[in-house]
């Protein structure tokens, strides 16, 4: 178990927990035994069984001014994914976030922890890899046109199936599956 009961985080609501009944801002999220626990400020309560999530997804998206750390939870027959962010100080995150992954391992394996930004983002950067794949096999085939040059055509293709390729890695994309729980903590607040 990481960290006591009782230590929660702060959160922002977002629609899917209003229509929950949670209720009031800030919510407080905490562990308690093998659920996740949502409590709104004014009322209301949502409880996640760990053995209830099908996905639970850890991230970490670096803003201009503060980094953001954020959870995905899928459960188990569907519904609405729950998306939960520390409110501006991540408080016990780290530690309530740790033990819920560890208590979803030990209900369903390890398959259902992911960390990294999710599936949709990295396929939305798809088109833009396409786009500028495009404009730069066109530059290359345009001055390959003007020269004459059978070399800046292979040039362009060499470019392009690379830059389709790597996209996702130069922009930190990484989807899969943890081989350990190790694998989340550079998801979360340092220590």
């Amino acid at each position: 178990m990481t960290g006591p009961l009782g230590e929660s985080f702060a959160i922002a609501l977002n629609p899917m927990l209003e229509q929950s009944g949670v209720r009031g801002e800030p919510a407080r999220v905490r562990l308690d035994r093998g659920h996740l626990v949502i409590e709104g400020a004014v009322a209301g309560q949502l409880a996640i069984p760990a053995a209830q999530v099908a996905k639970l997804r850890l991230y970490v998206e670096a803003g201009k001014f503060r980094t953001y750390y954020k959870s995905r939870i899928k459960r188990i027959g569907g519904g609405a994914e729950i998306v939960l962010a520390p409110a501006a100080e991540p408080g016990a995150y780290r530690q309530v976030m740790r033990g819920f992954a560890e208590r979803v391992v030990e209900a369903g394996g390890l398959r259902r922890v992911e960390p990294g930004r999710n599936r949709i983002m990295a396929w939305a950067f798809y088109p833009a890899s396409v786009l500028l794949l495009g404009w730069l096999t066109f530059v290359c085939a345009r001055h390959a046109v003007r020269t004459g040059g059978i070399g800046d055509w292979l040039v362009a293709g060499v470019f392009a199936a690379l830059l389709a390729l790597f996209l996702p890695a130069l922009f930190g994309i990484r989807i899969k599956s943890v081989s350990s729980l190790k694998a989340i903590d550079a998801q979360l607040p340092p220590a």
